[in-house]
């Protein structure tokens, strides 16, 4: 099984494509479809921030949002029209648009992280089964002896 790049590894490739730290990056999206639509996502986040000039980031008239209101846009819990009023002030909001991408880019670490410590705890299940199953097999051998020479102490005996 393939592992994913990181967010970190898009965002490098996406600023500094030609840079060869890079490059298996771009080797990577074209064989995967999930880091390839992680990374088309990253790439459209970018180019709005890139879009978005100094001037009309000071011209917004609307509050920031809200650290709830970016956490429910992020996991898509809006209605249809908080979510499309949300995606026009992010749309004129470098700044709103930043924390986005900046949560976003937490989330998806933190799920990286809960694949690690889920993987792991697999492998340490899986390791102290093979344990009981060598504990069991180490005595095994030592047991059905004693019992043989038991058995047969016994036949003797009744002879």
């Amino acid at each position: 099984m393939a592992t994913h790049v990181t967010i970190q590894d898009l965002a490098g490739y996406i600023y500094q494509p030609s840079n060869r730290d890079f490059s298996f990056v771009g080797k990577h999206i074209n064989a995967c479809n999930k880091c390839r639509n992680s990374y088309t996502q990253m790439q459209a986040l970018v180019n709005q921030l890139k879009s978005s000039r100094e001037t009309e980031i000071e011209q917004v008239n609307e509050p920031h949002l809200t650290d709830e209101e970016i956490l429910a846009y992020v996991h898509e819990q809006l209605d249809a029209y908080s979510r499309s009023r949300t995606q026009l002030h992010l749309d004129s909001c470098g700044s709103c648009m930043k924390s986005v991408l900046r949560y976003r880019a937490h989330l998806a670490e933190f799920e990286s992280q809960q694949n690690i410590n889920d993987d792991t705890a697999n492998i340490i299940n899986f390791s102290e089964r093979q344990n009981k199953n060598r504990k069991f097999s180490r005595f095994a051998l030592p047991f059905a002896t004693a019992a043989s020479l038991i058995i047969t102490v016994l036949a003797v005996m009744q002879w």
